[in-house]
């Protein structure tokens, strides 16, 4: 550029605006339908990933039914939109540079034609001539590139607000990016847990899931939770975990209110065991220590937890013991031997708080008596905190809290809310 700017200024000026106004004239041209070719990969990624997401999670459905050729014809329908739509973005992010090379070779020759019509030597230009080929061999390839990712940041441009939208949803532009470690300090329960007024509303409705919601849970006490489907009691547990934060009101574990610097401390401190339990596709020992390096295992940690869990004699039992692989999503255990795996796997930290999410609601009534046998074990020797539709799971509870429409309707023993 400088070499240019020294040898002719105003023929350089001349070239500068030629050039700059090209892909000017091309972004113009092409902002629009790299936008929407952005919008049409995005939509068409999220239903892909929707119908796998569907196809797996019901496959079973879909064999019985006779669904595999619509799933696979839907999802190779999506592909193609994403496979049209990228490749649109590339041709519309390259196709300048030809189009270019084309203007510039034509401009090159007109001008010499231009000279030898005018009966002048060629020899007058030549250095000028060669001087701007070098130059555009050397900077039409930058100019590319710079048109080129401005082309992949416009198609992009919808994905990154999409989910600059659902960081603005769940909170996450106001969190530490930092990941926390699972070895720090533990925020031990001695006293009491205790939510004072928790308001909350999920973005994008108008009604709030829990209204003025207060109460108070004694440390190693036994505390069931149960309403009606839509009552907020699985909201009001992930405000418990630490998972969401309320609205308004307040979370406090032994009259210290719980922030974001003592949030990784208190669920250090916390055993879960959810309705939809996940298992990896490993051992028995490798499920209860979940996600724990290899050699940071714990065997006596893993036997204490099984025998917590009344699990222990159905291990030993097994050709392989803890070794023994659980299958695909424990596909080899049944419904009860896989709850029970979840509790040994919430005890393995030896936790001072065990949450139970609906943990025997998909249960046969045998089975799930033998799980509550198990959790009631466990009263008075850990704060238990537990959610259940049927009233009967709540039965060893200390106290009942009824939820509906977001409200605490009653609080009481079993007895009396039964009667």
């Amino acid at each position: 550029v400088a070499a240019l700017v020294i040898y002719n200024w105003q023929a350089a000026c001349v070239v500068f605006v030629v050039l700059g106004g090209f892909y000017g004239a091309v972004h113009t041209l092409f902002q629009h339908r790299l936008s929407a070719l952005g919008r049409m990969r995005w939509d068409a990624n999220e239903r892909r990933y929707r119908l796998v997401s569907e196809a797996l999670g019901g496959l079973k459905e879909v064999r019985l039914f006779g669904r595999e050729r619509w799933y696979a014809g839907e999802f190779s329908r999506e592909s193609d939109t994403v496979a049209r739509a990228s490749g649109r973005s590339y041709l519309y992010g390259i196709s300048p540079r030809y189009l270019l090379e084309s203007l510039a070779f034509t401009l090159l020759v007109g001008v010499v034609l231009a000279v030898l019509m005018q009966g002048r030597p060629l020899t007058e230009i030549l250095p000028l001539l060669g001087l701007y080929a070098v130059a555009g061999v050397r900077l039409m390839p930058a100019l590319q590139i710079c048109y080129q990712y401005l082309s992949t940041i416009r198609t992009n441009t919808v994905a990154v607000y999409g989910l600059a939208t659902l960081f603005e949803e769940t909170g996450a532009n106001t969190r530490s990016l930092e990941l926390p470690d699972d070895r720090g300090t533990v925020q031990r329960l001695s006293s009491e847990i205790s939510v004072g007024d928790v308001w909350f509303t999920y973005p994008g409705t108008e009604r709030p899931v829990l209204t003025g919601v207060s109460l108070r849970i004694p440390a190693r006490s036994c505390v069931g939770i149960t309403g009606p489907s839509g009552s907020g009691k699985t909201t009001l547990m992930d405000i418990l975990l630490g998972l969401i934060d309320p609205d308004s009101g307040s979370l406090a574990v032994d009259g210290k209110r719980l922030d974001e610097s003592s949030r990784c401390a208190w669920q250090r401190n916390l055993g879960f065991v959810p309705q939809q339990i996940y298992l990896v596709d490993g051992t028995v020992a490798e499920n209860i220590a979940f996600g724990i390096p290899p050699d940071r295992v714990d065997p006596a940690a893993i036997e204490r937890a099984a025998r917590m869990a009344s699990l222990h004699d159905f291990i030993e039992s097994l050709s392989q013991g803890y070794s023994t692989g659980v299958g695909e999503r424990g596909i080899r255990l049944s419904g009860g031997q896989r709850q029970r795996l979840a509790i040994a796997r919430a005890l393995y930290h030896d936790p001072d708080v065990l949450f139970f999410d609906e943990a025997t609601s998909a249960l046969d009534a045998e089975t799930e008596n033998a799980i509550v046998e198990s959790i009631q074990s466990l009263a008075h020797k850990k704060t238990i905190v537990i959610i259940a539709h049927r009233l009967s799971t709540l039965r060893y509870c200390d106290k009942v809290i009824t939820l509906d429409s977001g409200v605490v309707t009653r609080t009481g023993a079993f007895h009396e809310l039964k009667t």
